[in-house]
């Protein structure tokens, strides 16, 4: 469990970074990863989406279960088809959601590595390797 002391401390480094974010004009190398993370976020949605339907499909299709609803004609079993479907849908997103900080770690570290030696450098006041080339 959290004690307050802990939470204050969180807030109060949260303000300090924000700060020394902006002393040293380092937004652009914020903003950007934020805009290129939403927009992956929501391509990723969007594709686990439409292929999770196709998923569906493709089983329906392999077991013949698909022709077996359209010859039952029933709506309990129509309905209760498609409640699984939308349950096997929020099991993708899920899972997603579970990997999606992952991939984006992988993506954006090269970018994360740079602006943490950036950051060292204007703490330490030393200029490394990767902070010396200007992007």
């Amino acid at each position: 469990m959290f004690s307050l002391r802990e939470v204050l401390g969180a807030i109060q480094s949260y303000g300090a970074a924000h700060r020394f974010i902006s002393e040293h004009k380092l937004w652009k190398w914020i903003i950007i990863p934020g805009i290129v993370y939403c927009l992956m976020f929501v391509a990723g949605i969007v594709f686990v989406w439409d292929y999770s339907g196709v998923f569906i499909d493709y089983v329906l299709n392999l077991l013949t279960l698909k022709t077996w609803i359209e010859e039952l004609q029933n709506s309990f079993v129509n309905f209760l088809f498609l409640l699984v479907g939308f349950a096997v849908r929020m099991v993708f997103l899920i899972m997603y959601f579970s990997f999606f900080k992952y991939v984006f770690l992988i993506v954006g570290s090269p970018l994360f590595a740079y602006l943490s030696e950036k950051t060292e450098s204007i703490i330490q006041g030393r200029i490394f390797l990767l902070a010396r080339r200007n992007y």
